[in-house]
């Protein structure tokens, strides 16, 4: 790889990370229409694909964003409630679950210090989370939280489009970057405690990474 592809892939991921931080924050209400359009429309049909990895029971969803997918669950009758540090977010989401009648349970908070009993979840899930789920103290809380034998599920730490020229514009962008960040965040996952499998989600037009962290009995 070329130094100067090196420097492309650098500065990418700096406006990336400014970029959610805005999004989170002043531009939140341009969130879903970003995802949209840099995921060629497929956002919500990943998001979907993470519940199909859910253990029995309930669900903790961790920076649920706009809310979209924590509607979702609370409509299909999971045992679901979600927190997020973004006041701007939690005002969006709170507007929908108004629109659409329904009763959403959500809390404002940080991963990194979860307002919850031990042992009280089956299930956390983060779909394309930020740089929180990489901090030692944020999965030292979702340990805590996790029943035995619960599991962290995780969507959206890379993809793979089948279309040629998808594939091509993604790869260029991003390179094996994701790759190399997938495989030290599960090591440092395992050595928190955790056992990791990765499963490579097929559908008609991409492969998507789904991380599921299972805790240890002994955790």
């Amino acid at each position: 790889m070329s130094k100067q592809h090196n420097f492309f892939q650098k500065i990418w991921i700096r406006a990336y990370l400014q970029a959610a931080q805005w999004l989170y924050g002043p531009l939140a209400w341009f969130y879903d229409l970003t995802a949209c359009l840099v995921s060629f429309g497929y956002w919500p049909r990943w998001r979907r694909d993470a519940l199909d990895y859910l253990a029995p029971g309930n669900v903790l969803e961790t920076g649920f964003g706009t809310g979209a997918l924590l509607l979702e669950m609370t409509q299909r009758g999971l045992d679901v409630i979600g927190i997020e540090p973004s006041w701007p977010m939690q005002r969006i989401t709170g507007r929908k679950s108004s629109q659409q009648h329904l009763a959403v349970l959500r809390v404002c908070g940080r991963v990194q210090s979860l307002p919850f009993k031990a042992i009280g979840f089956n299930n956390v899930l983060s779909t394309f989370p930020t740089h929180y789920i990489a901090d030692p103290a944020a999965q030292a809380e979702i340990q805590r939280v996790l029943a035995p034998s619960g599991r962290w599920v995780i969507l959206g730490l890379g993809v793979r489009f089948k279309s040629p020229v998808l594939r091509f514009l993604m790869g260029w962008l991003l390179g094996g970057w994701e790759n190399a960040w997938l495989k030290s965040f599960t090591g440092r996952a395992e050595q928190a405690g955790f056992t990791a499998r990765l499963i490579l989600h097929e559908d008609q037009a991409y492969v998507l990474p789904v991380l599921i962290l299972e805790k240890n009995h002994a955790s």
